[in-house]
């Protein structure tokens, strides 16, 4: 994960998967200002304990559609940095599927851009898309 910052892929990302359960791992990118670490486009991101706390440091691109975003964490501490921040500022652009097991307070953190989607939505989803769209 370290390595992220130092990354200048200028392509879109088919899939981005970010995975520790350890804080230590990634100390000194916390520190880093937020939408610093460049990502650009992708299709899916993946980002699973402790590196749910990242996603307010990676730069996106607003007009970045995305098929599915995954956002997984075990407990408090793996979102706890992200209730820090103001609701819609954390910019992830168009998404047609979110996937998550955190709290409605930590999505509304997100600066989602709605979608079409061709399948009906679930409950969970209808859910997200509430709180993230105001649908």
């Amino acid at each position: 994960i370290n390595l992220l910052p130092k990354l200048r892929y200028r392509k879109r990302f088919a899939w981005l998967s970010l995975s520790t359960n350890n804080r230590e791992d990634i100390a000194d990118l916390l520190e880093m200002p937020d939408r610093s670490i460049f990502v650009g486009n992708f299709d899916r991101m993946y980002l699973n304990d402790d590196a749910v706390n990242l996603l307010p440091k990676l730069f996106i691109y607003k007009d970045n559609i995305a098929e599915w975003v995954s956002i997984t964490a075990k407990g408090y501490r793996n979102y706890e940095l992200l209730l820090l921040h103001k609701d819609r500022s954390i910019q992830v652009g168009d998404v047609l599927e979110i996937s998550t097991n955190t709290p409605p307070g930590v999505m509304k953190k997100l600066a989602a851009h709605k979608t079409n989607k061709k399948n009906p939505p679930s409950t969970c989803l209808e859910i997200i898309q509430h709180l993230l769209f105001g649908v």
